[in-house]
This record gives C-alpha cells, sequence and structure tokens, in this order.
C-alpha cells in the first residue's frame, strides 16, 4: 500500500499543477474605433492607430476580442454581412 501511495501522490500533484495552470485565459486583443482617428493602423490595438468605422476593427477581431469604441456618429456600411461567420465580441465605450 505504502508503494501505491508513493506512486499516487506525485501524479496527484502534477495533476494539480496542469489544472492550474488550464484554468488560465489568453488575453483576448483589444481594438479600438474612433471616427476622429487620423493615423489608423491596423490591427488598431490604441487610441492613436485606432480605426475610423467599427467594421475595420471587427474585420481584423477574432472570436473574443474586444472593440473599445470612442462616442461618436458611426454609419453602417453596405457590406454584405451574410459572408462574415457569426463571432461574438463585446463593444464597450471608454
Amino acid at each position: 500500500m505504502k508503494k501505491l501511495r508513493s506512486l499516487t501522490l506525485p501524479a496527484l500533484r502534477a495533476a494539480a499543477i496542469l489544472l492550474t495552470f488550464a484554468s488560465f485565459k489568453v488575453p483576448a486583443d483589444v481594438h479600438y474605433v474612433d471616427v476622429n482617428s487620423t493615423n489608423t493602423t491596423p490591427p488598431y490595438t490604441n487610441w492613436t492607430t485606432a480605426a475610423t468605422n467599427i467594421q475595420d476593427a471587427v474585420d481584423v477581431a477574432a472570436a473574443g476580442d474586444e472593440i473599445v469604441v470612442a462616442n461618436g456618429t458611426f454609419s453602417f456600411s453596405d457590406r454584405d454581412w451574410k459572408n462574415y461567420p457569426a463571432r461574438t465580441y463585446r463593444i464597450r465605450s471608454p
């Protein structure tokens, strides 16, 4: 019984360590949109390089990414929305 216990304890420790690291989430990217941006540069990861329209930020974002939209008036484009895969984004204003 002692030998079984000595083999089980290291295995349990290894499993606990793996579960601890597996529970960490990979941080999502944040993309910024500001209608008044003058230096738009993909992937729009800060206010200095913010996209000027929401669609550009959506185009470079992956599922789970966050899109931060500055206050402003944005208009919709006539792009074919049916060709975009279903993704969920969190959009918030600063």
